[in-house]
């Protein structure tokens, strides 16, 4: 994300801060992401 330029960055921060918002007000926690950047919920983990 370091060679990203500001504007980049901020794009990137929009895009996910919805799903990783409503992550943490359901769960407490927060979010993590795989390599393919799809949001890895609880229940996917312990499938």
């Amino acid at each position: 994300m370091r060679d990203m330029d500001l504007k980049q960055q901020l794009l990137f921060v929009e895009s996910y801060l919805p799903d990783a918002y409503e992550y943490l007000t359901d769960t407490g926690e927060l979010p993590k992401f795989d390599e393919n950047d799809e949001l890895i919920k609880e229940e996917e983990k312990h499938a």
